[in-house]
Formats: C-alpha cells, structure tokens, sequence
C-alpha cells in the first residue's frame, strides 16, 4: 500500500498513457469498416466490372433519361405564385474602416 502513496503521480501518467494509447487505437486502427470480398480483399482496390467510368456512364444514362413534366407551369397555382422579394438597397450601413480603431 505505501508503493501506491509514493507512485500515485507515476501510476497515473502510466494509466492516462494506456487509455490514449487504447483510443487511438480504436478510432485509428483498429476500427476499419471497410468491407470485404470472399477473396478476402477490400471492395476499393478492385475497379468496377466494366471498367474504370462505368459508374460515369451508369450516372449519365441515369440522367439523360430524366423528363420534366412542364404542365406544372401552366397550372393555376403556379401562376398564382406572388413574389414576396425585398429589394436590397445599394448603400448598406458599415463601417468603412474594418480594422481601424472603435473610437474617432
């Protein structure tokens, strides 16, 4: 029990090490989430199966098939829409000196 007394600073440093130590390894290395194929690889070091743009083409295919139904526009409620806008004046209050001092 007296080596405890005498070494209470020296125990806490050494205990305060292994909990950074045992957090750092938890968040930095230890935790990968990345997953895995049966091969045992990650899925990130493999290219996709048709090549390295596929997933460009895939998007833009994607995309180009989109349609936009236009008779929204024509319908009441979207003419009936007002504009509640405020108009921004030109000469908006300031300081002209940023970094001058407070007082005159």
């Amino acid at each position: 029990m007296e080596a405890l007394k005498k070494n209470k600073i020296l125990l806490s440093i050494l205990a305060g090490a292994i909990i950074i130590v045992i957090i750092y390894f938890s968040f930095f290395n230890g935790g990968s989430s990345a997953p895995t194929s049966t091969s045992g690889t990650t899925t990130s070091d493999t290219p996709p199966a048709g090549g390295v743009g596929s997933n460009i083409l895939t998007m833009l295919n994607t995309i180009s098939s989109v349609s936009i139904d236009t008779t929204v526009f024509s319908s009441t409620a979207w003419t009936s829409l007002r504009d509640l806008s405020v108009p921004v004046p030109n000469n908006a209050p300031g300081r002209t000196d940023l970094f001058g001092p407070l007082t005159k």
